[in-house]
């Protein structure tokens, strides 16, 4: 099975171009053109942290290749796209959905966009969505990381924090 990741989407299927993004192979996501800042942290230490208010705006579990699937889009606050917040609210969002293979959050901080954003095998359905931040497990390709986009106006400038091996399942 091989996965493929965008500027901060993860998904599987063929070398897919999203705009200005292209997907690639193994999990690493890297934007046309553009190079990405790479940080390292963990669950770990912010598992104890108190995490943002937030509200799913969409859930799908299914099952790709033999691997537990879910997708998940969530909406916060714009004042919680803070790198330590993200990571604890996906940290402890993950933390309720062990099962999966492969869990991809797309975080939005506009409760509409996080309602209305589908990722399709064809690309993204609809238009003006800012993903603020997303996370991306794939147990499989030992990958956990999270991409946050500090600034809505140029994605240009996300940068890619690991947050080390998966869990055993």
């Amino acid at each position: 099975m091989s996965f493929h990741a965008s500027h901060s989407h993860v998904w599987f299927g063929n070398i897919v171009t999203l705009g200005m993004f292209v997907l690639v192979l193994n999990g690493v996501a890297v934007p046309a053109g553009m190079s990405q800042e790479t940080l390292s942290d963990s669950c770990e230490k912010h598992a104890k942290e108190t995490f943002p208010k937030f509200r799913v705006g969409y859930l799908r579990s299914s099952t790709y290749a033999g691997a537990a699937v879910t997708e998940m889009n969530i909406s916060v606050s714009p004042k919680d796209i803070r790198p330590d917040q993200l990571i604890s609210l996906v940290c402890n969002v993950h933390a309720k959905h062990t099962h999966a293979d492969v869990l991809g959050i797309w975080i939005f901080d506009n409760a509409k966009s996080a309602k209305r954003f589908r990722l399709t095998g064809q690309g993204i359905s609809g238009s003006g969505f800012v993903v603020r931040a997303s996370y991306s497990y794939i147990r499989k390709e030992n990958l956990r990381q999270l991409i946050w986009t500090p600034d809505p106006n140029n994605p240009s400038k996300s940068i890619k924090i690991r947050l080390g091996s998966p869990s055993p399942k």
